[in-house]
């Protein structure tokens, strides 16, 4: 999982990691914004932000 964090620490923005170098990645909370699949590198730059953080956690069952 990808987690962008602001200055506060507060989560901004997310994204799952699929493997494979990809990512499910939706770009906005409105109901119109489609869910997209896209390299993890792409999401990555599209998430960046100033005074955004980003961290990587793994999700374990």
């Amino acid at each position: 999982m990808l987690v962008w964090r602001n200055r506060d620490g507060d989560v901004d923005h997310a994204a799952v990691t699929l493997g494979g170098g990809y990512a499910l990645h939706k770009p906005s909370q409105g109901w119109m914004s489609p869910t997209k699949v896209l390299k993890v590198v792409e999401v990555r730059r599209s998430g960046a932000a100033p005074g955004l953080t980003l961290q990587r956690y793994q999700i374990v069952n």
